[in-house]
């Protein structure tokens, strides 16, 4: 029987240097600012995105320095969809609140802003 060699050599608690290390952990240290600015009951949006941001210019940096360092990779996947997530949130309310303000909706209208209207 023959030894499977495994499929890399990166070792994924590891890090490339100490500056990919410090890269990590500011992005790190963003992203718990980020979750502590959402606990509050009156949160900033203004906070929020630039914690988010600034946490994604850390981990793009890390990853195109050492893209070799699978944490970084890992959490930069995160950290985008957290992105994302915040994009179609604002996109929906700012569909809702177009839709609160029309008086008597239009069928026509609510197509053409990308939904099918529907009776019920």
């Amino acid at each position: 029987m023959s030894e499977k060699t495994p499929p890399s050599n990166r070792k994924p608690h590891h890090f490339s240097s100490p500056d990919s290390f410090g890269l990590f952990m500011d992005a790190l240290r963003e992203l718990q600012l980020y979750e502590d600015e959402c606990a509050r009951t009156e949160s900033s949006q203004e906070k929020l995105n630039q914690h988010l941001d600034e946490a994604l210019e850390n981990l793009q940096e890390g990853h195109r320095q050492f893209p070799d360092d699978l944490l970084t990779q890992y959490y930069l996947a995160i950290a985008l969809t957290m992105k994302n997530q915040r994009v179609y949130a604002q996109a929906l309310n700012d569909y809702n609140e177009q839709f609160r303000k029309m008086q008597d909706p239009d069928p026509k209208e609510l197509k053409a802003m990308g939904t099918v209207w529907t009776h019920r």
